[in-house]
């Protein structure tokens, strides 16, 4: 049962990838259950053993600190409730409902944990997918200035200048993880509102292409548009529509390509808008701006984005 729902959950990959992920989450899940199930069964023989619940215990807290559990309110609320109870069978000395909980444990910890696996894989699948589209030599891209005077980001190895409004933070590339990294061409960084999380709204991932790399429009917003499905696949994001371009912005005196969609943001709860702009410099180098920011009643930008925006350079 559990093979064919992950086969349809990554439906949207090449077969053999598909496949590879299917069989790794599951050997994975088989595993780990494997050996819940004899902690499980020790705890059944002998009846309530200190050491067996506690290796239990320390299992589903691993679980639950890496797959995010913590985050979301409603969950700790739930897990609160779930401990308090199963702490008052244990001091009632319920076995039978005891041992029920421990159950409901393991079968809760082997199940996010290979959630998270799958995640894992998936995000490197994709990182290596997008990247295989456009085969180029990439070069280091962490060596960012910023002048504090005038709050102008620039990069020796791209000819770009950019301001960093007061209440945005720039993440480098070297501090990113493959997920962040992961869409068309070499990241270069990302513009955020917050100094720990590069995902916190608004946001601006940019991306680099150099001269030789042959880049056309359909094939960008193709790649972004299956950026974003890939999210959506991941249970981050759903209600996709596609909006009007921007035709009032304009670069080098003309409309630079751009597409945007506006969705609704599963993880923090909100309408939210998500797109691109394709710059090309003078010389013929490339940059994508993969923007993601609030809806903003009455403007196409955040104020934030629409100041980098205006600020931007290509030499």
């Amino acid at each position: 049962m559990a093979f064919p729902i992950l086969v349809w959950h990554e439906k949207h990959l090449p077969l053999l990838i598909i496949l590879l992920l299917a069989i790794t989450a599951l050997f994975f899940g088989s595993t780990l259950f494997f050996i819940s199930i004899k902690i499980y069964s020790q705890i059944l023989k002998h009846g309530f053993h200190p050491i067996y619940e506690f290796l239990i215990i320390v299992i589903l807290l691993l679980a639950l600190g890496i797959s995010g559990f913590w985050e979301n309110s409603g969950g700790r609320l739930f897990m609160f409730i779930f401990a308090f109870i199963s702490f008052i069978l244990r001091f009632a000395r319920a076995k039978l409902y005891y041992s029920i909980s421990m159950l409901a444990m393991i079968l809760l910890a082997n199940g996010l944990l290979s959630f998270v696996v799958l995640q894992k894989i998936e995000v490197f699948t994709a990182y290596h997918l997008f990247k295989s589209r456009f085969q180029f030599t990439e070069v280091d891209l962490s060596d960012w200035k910023l002048d504090e005077e005038s709050g102008m980001l620039t990069n020796r190895s791209i000819p770009i200048k950019l301001k960093l409004p007061n209440n945005l933070f720039f993440h480098n590339p070297s501090d990113l993880g493959l997920k962040e990294k992961t869409g068309a061409g070499q990241i270069a960084g990302i513009l955020s509102y917050s100094e720990r999380d590069p995902n916190s709204y608004p946001f601006i991932r940019i991306f680099f292409f150099p001269v030789y790399v042959p880049v056309e429009d359909s094939i960008i917003k193709e790649e972004v548009l299956k950026y974003i499905q890939f999210q959506e696949k991941q249970g981050e994001l759903e209600e996709v529509n596609e909006i009007q371009p921007n035709r009032q912005f304009k670069f080098l005196d003309r409309i630079p390509r751009n597409a945007f969609w506006t969705f609704y943001d599963i993880l923090r709860p909100r309408y939210a808008k998500t797109g691109y702009y394709f710059l090309e410099s003078k010389t013929g180098s490339k940059v994508l701006l993969h923007i993601t920011e609030n809806l903003e009643k009455g403007q196409y930008h955040e104020p934030l984005i629409q100041e980098v925006l205006d600020s931007i350079q290509l030499e």
